[in-house]
């Protein structure tokens, strides 16, 4: 197996872990992802045995929109859109270590998949919010998004608002600073 084919499917088992469940992959006709899906179907058996055994657990499936319809990923391509403009507000166009990017990604994904859709019940109401996470798992939350009620704003219906460590694109420059002289330091310690 090469090296392309390990760091795919170090890849796919780490998302397999945090999904913590079997899923399908419904993605576009990228060449990028139908290569991936030919190196998975025309592998011999042997070459990647415990990868094979590894998406069978995990009862993974995956399978494309028909080609030349493009219109059936706008719902996935407007997540990345949301994604990359978050990205760009945290990081900008620096260079950032792995770790930190990681670290940043995983922010990411939990303010985008806590956001308030809608509110489920009356606003009269301490109601709960539905967001995108409730879609993928039940009984999860994420904890990038909280409700203010308070005074005035209650006759106004809920407010959402970041989680007060990371407000503004200052704090999160300063988290990203902060993160990264972190990283430094301990790179630093085991390299003597």
């Amino acid at each position: 197996m090469s090296l392309i084919h390990k760091k795919f499917s170090l890849c796919v088992q780490k998302l397999c872990i945090s999904q913590r469940s079997s899923f399908e992959d419904n993605s576009d006709n990228g060449t990028n992802f139908r290569l991936a899906e030919t190196i998975l179907r025309q592998n011999e058996p042997s070459q990647c045995s415990e990868f094979s055994l590894f998406l069978a657990k995990h009862d993974i499936q995956w399978s494309f929109i028909p080609p030349a319809s493009p219109w059936m990923g706008g719902a996935w391509e407007r997540m990345v859109g949301t994604v990359k403009r978050a990205l760009l507000k945290t990081i900008g166009r620096r260079k950032v270590p792995e770790e930190i990017l990681a670290t940043v990604l995983c922010k990411v994904e939990s303010a985008v998949n806590s956001r308030p859709l809608t509110v489920i019940g009356r606003h009269d109401e301490m109601s709960d919010v539905l967001s995108p996470v409730d879609f993928i798992y039940k009984n999860i939350r994420h904890h990038g998004m909280e409700v203010i009620l308070s005074g005035e704003q209650c006759n106004e219906g809920p407010i959402y608002k970041p989680t007060p460590e990371i407000a503004t694109q200052s704090d999160a420059k300063k988290a990203i600073t902060e993160a990264e002289k972190l990283t430094a330091k301990t790179n630093g310690r085991q390299g003597t």
